[in-house]
């Protein structure tokens, strides 16, 4: 019977917490904080991207590799990204100090070099609170592919 009650009590917790209306400041501020990580990663901008990280971060690419923190700017460091197009983010408030942003991206590279970084994405950011500082936790990026 506690397993029930202690389940309940986390889902309603969790509930509120998914329930919460977005502030204002934290939806407009970490979405461009998004925006801004990509831009970094166009520009292969390696102290913007240490600042914006958070030590642990962890990155699961379009491809389905996982990287850390150094792999992840490494390869942003030696990149070929050209441009990148971000639509239709969205902020999912998890707690004060967490945050969700989704969005798509359009990622414009070499020719030939689709098999590597599909044209389009689906992208989520996991932002924490460390101080006063938004930092990115995690990001998984997720090729969209059409439904045959």
């Amino acid at each position: 019977m506690r397993f029930h009650v202690l389940t309940a009590t986390l889902l309603l917790i969790a509930a509120g917490a998914w329930g919460q209306a977005p502030n204002a400041a934290d939806s407009q501020g970490l979405i461009a904080k998004s925006e801004q990580v990509q831009a970094l990663v166009k520009a292969k901008d390696v102290n913007g991207l240490k600042s914006s990280l958070t030590d642990d971060f962890r990155n699961i690419g379009s491809d389905g590799g996982l990287r850390d923190r150094n792999e992840f700017i490494g390869e942003a460091q030696e990149g070929t990204l050209r441009n990148v197009s971000v639509y239709n983010a969205r902020y999912v408030p998890v707690d004060a100090t967490t945050g969700l942003v989704t969005y798509n991206v359009i990622v414009d590279r070499p020719e030939g070099d689709d098999h590597l970084a599909p044209r389009y994405q689906s992208v989520v950011d996991v932002w924490v609170k460390q101080g006063d500082e938004w930092r990115l936790k995690f990001e998984q990026a997720t090729p969209q592919r059409h439904i045959d």
